[in-house]
C-alpha cells in the first residue's frame, strides 16, 4: 500500500471516529446509523448525487448547499447534516462512500460485532442468510454483521471476506484449481517425453 493510500485511510478513519464519538456523546448513534443507511442507498441509486460531490469544479459553498438540501430531503439528524457540511468545507465529499463504510466498521468494532462480506452468485433468502450468519458467528466466536453482494461471475458458491482475509468457496475458484490440477500431469508427461528423446 502506498503512503498516499495509507494517509487516505487514516483520514477516513479519523473522520469516522470523530463523528461516532460525537454521536455516542449525544446519544444519537441510532440516528447516525439510520442516516448512513439512507446516504448509502442514495449514493447507490443517484448518479446526480455522485456527480455533485465528486466534481472538482464545484466550490465548497456549492457542495455545502447540495449536502444541506440532501440532509433536509433525507430528514437527517442535525449532527449528520453538520458532519456532511464539514466534509464539504474540507473537500472530502469525494470520499463519502468510504467514510460511511469506515463509520459502519467503527460502530461494529465498538459494539463487539465483526463485519463479514459475503459474495454469492445468486441472492440468498432470509433463512439462508440467518443460517450463514449463525454459522459464521459460531466459527469466528463473535457476533457477526453480514453484508451480502450478488456476483454472478463466481458461478456458484461464495466468497467470504473477514477483515483483510478472503476465503474463496466459489465454483469459479474450484474450476481454476481443477484446471491447474489437470494441467500438471500433462506437463509431467511432456517432460518425460522430452527426457526420453534425449
Amino acid at each position: 500500500m502506498s503512503a498516499a493510500s495509507k494517509a487516505s485511510h487514516a483520514v477516513r478513519t479519523r473522520y469516522a471516529a470523530a463523528i461516532l464519538d460525537l454521536a455516542q456523546e449525544q446519544g444519537k448513534t441510532n440516528e447516525l446509523i439510520r442516516d448512513i443507511v439512507a446516504l448509502r442507498a442514495l449514493w447507490a441509486q443517484s448518479s446526480d448525487f455522485q456527480n455533485a460531490v465528486v466534481l472538482p469544479t464545484l466550490t465548497r459553498k456549492a457542495q455545502g448547499a447540495i449536502v444541506a438540501q440532501i440532509s433536509k430531503t433525507l430528514n437527517c439528524d442535525a449532527l449528520t447534516a453538520k458532519f456532511l457540511g464539514v466534509l464539504a468545507q474540507n473537500r472530502r465529499l469525494a470520499a463519502l462512500p468510504e467514510i460511511l463504510q469506515e463509520i459502519e466498521k467503527e460502530i461494529a468494532r465498538r459494539s463487539g460485532q465483526l463485519n463479514v462480506q459475503v459474495q454469492s452468485a445468486r441472492a440468498m433468502d432470509d433463512k439462508a442468510k440467518a443460517d450463514l450468519t449463525l454459522a459464521l458467528g459460531q466459527a469466528l466466536g463473535c457476533e457477526v454483521r453480514m453484508q451480502t453482494e450478488i456476483k454472478p461471475d463466481i458461478l456458484g458458491g461464495m466468497i467470504v471476506t473477514v477483515g483483510s482475509r478472503m476465503i474463496d468457496f466459489s465454483v469459479r475458484r474450484k474450476l481454476e484449481r481443477l484446471k491447474g490440477f489437470m494441467k500438471r500431469p500433462a506437463d509431467l508427461a511432456n517432460t518425460k517425453t522430452v527426457q526420453q528423446s534425449r
